[in-house]
C-alpha cells in the first residue's frame, strides 16, 4: 500500500463500512446496528432468518445482525485459548479480468473498488474500417461482509453421534473417544447453527492487502510457532510467526476454488500469500491466481451465546 492509499485509508475512518471502529459511548445511539442487544430487550424481538444462516434481529429499535463465519481448527484453538482477536477474509471478485483499488473519482471519498483491467481485444481494440472501441464495466465499490456490531457464529468441524456433539479443535491428535467407526468429521460449512459454541462481535473493520499485516496482528490473529526441527536457529521469532501465518493462509486460500454461474462452474480462483498474478488452466477451465490479495481485517471479541439461541437468529 503507497503513501496515497494509507493516506485514503485514514480518511475513511469517518465512519465508512471498510474502515470502522466500535462506536464509543455518544454515539452509539445514533448507530443502531453496531452494538450489541441490551437484555432488557431481548425474548421480545421478530426476527428475519436468511437460507445462508445469516439473520436478523429488531429489538427495542436496535439492529443485531447474526452472521455464520467458517474457522479453520487451528484457528478455533486459538479463540478457544483466547489468543485470536482478528481474523481476515480476502475481498473475492465478482468478476474475472479485475482488480481491486481506490476509484480515481474522489467525489464520493475514493471508495475501494472492483476495476476492470484495460486488456486490448479484451476491454478495446480497432474495428476493420479503423475506428476504435472501448467496453469497460462499472466500478463496483466493495463493502464488508461483517459490519461492526454483527454477531458472528463460528462454524468448525464437528461430529454428532449417539454420544453427543464433538468438535475437532478438541481433540488435537484426532482420536475422540466415543466416536462410531463408520463416521467422519463433518466439514464447518455443514455445522447447524443450533450447535454453535463460538460467538464473536465485531468491534472494528478495514482494508488492506494480506503481506501488509505487522507483526501485532500476526499475534492477534492468533499465530503459533510450531515446535519444528527444520527451523533456522537464527531466525526471529517475528519471522517465524509471519511464515506460519503465511502457511496457514495459503492452506485455506491458495487452493482453486470453483466459481459458479447459474449452477455451472465457469472458472477457479485463488488468492495465495505470495504476490502472483497470472491465469492458469485447472481442469480444462481458467484458473486465476490474485496473489497478495485485498483483505477485510476484522477485530472481534468473545461473547456469550445470545439468548434463546438459535431462535434468536
Amino acid at each position: 500500500m503507497n503513501a496515497t492509499q494509507q493516506g485514503d485509508t485514514e480518511r475513511r475512518k469517518d465512519g465508512r463500512n471498510w474502515h470502522s471502529e466500535a462506536p464509543s459511548a455518544e454515539n452509539a445511539k445514533e448507530r443502531t446496528c453496531t452494538h450489541a442487544t441490551p437484555a432488557s430487550t431481548r425474548n421480545t424481538a421478530p426476527v428475519i432468518a436468511r437460507a445462508n444462516g445469516a439473520g436478523t434481529t429488531s429489538r427495542g429499535g436496535i439492529i443485531v445482525n447474526y452472521h455464520p463465519i467458517l474457522f479453520s481448527t487451528p484457528m478455533v484453538q486459538a479463540n478457544l485459548a483466547g489468543k485470536k482477536a482478528m481474523t481476515r477474509r480476502p475481498i473475492k471478485l465478482k468478476y474475472c479480468n479485475t482488480h481491486i483499488g481506490y476509484s480515481a473519482n474522489r467525489k464520493h471519498g475514493c471508495p475501494l473498488c472492483e476495476i476492470q483491467n484495460d486488456v486490448e481485444g479484451e476491454t478495446h481494440g480497432t474495428n476493420p474500417d479503423g475506428s476504435s472501441w472501448r467496453k469497460l464495466l462499472a466500478m463496483r465499490e466493495v463493502e464488508p461482509q461483517y459490519k461492526v456490531g454483527d454477531i458472528l457464529w463460528v462454524r468448525e468441524t464437528w461430529l454428532a453421534n449417539t454420544m453427543g456433539v464433538f468438535f475437532r479443535a478438541d481433540w488435537t491428535d484426532g482420536a475422540c473417544q466415543g466416536i462410531d467407526f463408520d463416521k467422519r468429521w463433518c466439514p464447518s460449512i455443514y455445522m447447524p447453527k443450533d450447535i454453535s459454541r463460538i460467538f464473536l462481535r465485531v468491534t472494528g473493520v478495514r482494508a488492506e492487502q494480506v503481506q501488509d499485516i505487522s507483526p501485532l496482528d500476526v499475534l492477534a490473529e492468533g499465530v503459533t510457532i510450531p515446535q519444528n526441527d527444520e527451523w533456522d536457529c537464527e531466525a526471529s521469532e517475528e519471522a517465524m510467526r509471519m511464515f506460519e501465518f503465511s502457511r496457514l493462509w495459503d492452506a485455506c486460500y491458495a487452493k482453486p476454488a470453483p466459481c459458479k454461474e447459474k449452477g455451472a462452474i465457469t472458472c477457479y480462483v485463488s488468492y495465495p500469500w505470495d504476490d502472483v498474478y497470472e491465469t492458469r488452466e485447472y481442469k480444462g477451465l481458467p484458473w486465476y491466481i490474485r496473489g497478495n490479495p485485498w483483505v477485510w481485517v476484522y477485530t472481534v471479541e468473545r461473547v456469550d451465546k445470545p439468548e434463546g439461541w438459535p431462535l434468536c437468529a
